[in-house]
């Protein structure tokens, strides 16, 4: 009797969701600009749906339907095709705050930092003039007497598995080598190498170094980064397993801190060998101002506090021609003086503006406060429903790592997680406009305190704590943390949100996904869970399919 019984509540449990859970979708990123697009997909797409899954999440930059050429619009019109014939329901990914696909609009709509440097007058033209930074022994040339380098203040495993190596360099008298396949690395596995350096606030940076390797695993775990104590993280990763001496650099905005530190080497490496060689930092010039409302520049002369008047004193400068620009790759910005200036040649100048904000690995966000973006999400909807008309739409906003730092942002008194839910409002109205019974999902991420929704991230200004308690209960949160999945997902259900599972992520076997899978049918109100990948691995697509598809859950 209680057998039976339990399989009748198990049958109750899952009414609706025969054939396994309801919406069964995979990520799929790709822009349709050329023909072989469109036989990658339906390739995927037929083994999608062979494998039982019922949907697509779309990555293809449709939000800017309303300015693609007739033959790219031609290309989506073969996808819905092929999407109908397998019966796949398409939701297309728009507006990523956190990644700048609203700067298609415009450049200037670029997240801002506040930059301020010392510029020199010299004719009819003023340009900044930076100082040296002193970074001695950068290339590992000298080692104190435990084998450890001069200068850094931290090398995991010297004289273990981290050695000064006179053999192979790229400069200099020799290089720092890690032993990745050693058997003495922490439980971590971490191997790198770390020194303190002293930046002044609001200034950029180039920082760069030279790096080599040999049966190196895994690749992705090369990291050169510039890290704070107050959150603030830029960072550059990725190598190749194997690959001669290649340089790595990244540009980045001090922004308050003035105490930082460099680090450079492997975060969890298992095999082969990393060599380090050449580490430097140099002060760089800006090479774009925004010019929007919250970002205004000024100008005064660095000795007498004199100030100038822009359209007068200097022309105006002009905004951001390319977010993706960075600073020390291009030349810096100038001001130019016209006749009549009250500036003259030999001056300094104090100039204060602001720039793109780039953070992690060259990510641009945008600003969720410029209202202007409204009129292009209005403009966007209208052209994904002539597009479209989907059902499904699904908001891109993960990971928004800066924010809450230009003069307008700043004036609406308020924190991240405020800006954050009113822009997400924002968005949800101009969905509703044009299908009001649009069922609109998002990335969980910034809504969740385990994961990214808390005080001190990267480069923002404010706290995202509360976000989760700021918009609608109608959006579907979309948990992604590998982690914790079990308790992300029954964060958000005992909210009263409705959920939806983001698994796979790029891993060699399906062990998580029969954890999601259960995870996700034991969850109230969750939808379904997706097959997402970010380096278009599909070779577990139809397994994946197939287990998220049984009528019942299966064990690895």
């Amino acid at each position: 009797m209680k057998k039976t019984m339990f399989a009748f509540a198990a049958m109750a449990a899952f009414a609706g969701l025969a054939g396994g859970l309801q919406n069964r979708w995979f990520y799929y990123a790709r822009n349709f600009t050329q023909d072989a697009d469109l036989a990658d997909f339906e390739q995927v797409a037929s083994t999608a749906a062979g494998s039982g899954l019922n949907g697509v999440q779309i990555a293809c930059g449709l939000e800017s339907w309303h300015t693609w050429d007739a033959k790219r619009k031609a290309r989506f019109e073969k996808v819905k095709e092929i999407c109908a014939r397998l019966k796949l329901e398409i939701a297309p990914a728009l507006w990523s705050a956190g990644y700048g696909s609203f700067l298609r609009a415009d450049q200037n709509a670029c997240a801002a930092l506040p930059y301020s440097g010392v510029w020199t007058c010299s004719g009819r033209v003023a340009t900044w003039s930076g100082d040296s930074l002193p970074f001695p022994n950068g290339g590992f040339d000298e080692a104190k007497a435990n084998g450890m380098p001069k200068e850094w203040s931290w090398v995991d495993g010297a004289g273990k598995f981290a050695f000064i190596d006179p053999e192979v360099k790229h400069g200099g008298a020799s290089s720092l080598r890690f032993e990745c396949s050693t058997t003495q690395a922490s439980k971590h596995r971490h191997f790198r190498a770390s020194r303190a350096v002293t930046l002044k606030t609001n200034s950029l940076y180039r920082v760069r170094c030279w790096v080599k390797t040999e049966g190196f695993e895994p690749a992705d775990s090369f990291q050169m980064a510039v890290l704070s104590g107050k959150g603030d993280s830029n960072s550059r990763r990725g190598a190749k397993p194997t690959q001669d001496w290649t340089e790595v650099a990244f540009t980045f905005n001090s922004g308050r801190n003035v105490q930082n530190r460099i680090y450079v080497g492997s975060w969890g490496g298992k095999a082969g060998k990393l060599w380090v060689d050449d580490v430097s930092i140099e002060e760089v010039g800006p090479c774009d101002a925004v010019r929007r409302e919250g970002c205004p520049v000024r100008v005064a002369n660095a000795e007498t506090g004199v100030r100038y008047v822009e359209g007068r004193d200097y022309e105006p400068l002009p905004g951001v021609k390319s977010a993706w620009r960075a600073p020390g790759t291009k030349p810096p910005v100038k001001l130019s003086i016209p006749e009549g200036s009250a500036i003259k040649a030999g001056d300094r100048l104090a100039v204060s503006i602001y720039v793109p904000a780039t953070v992690a690995n060259n990510q641009h966000p945008v600003c969720m406060s410029w209202r202007r973006l409204d009129d292009y999400m209005a403009e966007s909807a209208a052209g994904v429903k002539a597009a479209l008309d989907p059902k499904s739409w699904f908001l891109a906003m993960d990971e928004i790592r800066a924010g809450g730092t230009c003069e307008l942002c700043i004036s609406r008194n308020t924190d991240m997680a405020h800006i954050l839910a009113d822009f997400v409002e924002r968005e949800r109205a101009a969905i509703k406009k044009v299908r009001p019974d649009a069922d609109i999902y998002i990335w969980a991420d910034m809504f969740y305190p385990g994961q990214n929704a808390h005080d001190n991230y990267y480069s923002c200004r404010g706290t995202y704590e509360g976000s989760w308690n700021l918009v609608p209960k109608d959006i579907i949160m979309c948990c992604w943390s590998q982690k914790q999945r079990a308790e992300q997902l029954k964060f958000f259900s005992d909210l009263g949100f409705r959920t939806f599972g983001g698994a796979y992520y790029d891993v060699d076997t399906l062990d998580s996904t029969y954890d999601w899978n259960r995870l996700c049918r034991e969850t109230p109100n969750c939808l379904g869970v997706m097959y997402t990948t970010w380096q278009r691995k599909y070779a577990l697509l139809a397994p994946f399919g197939k287990i998220v598809s049984a009528a019942a859950v299966t064990a690895p």
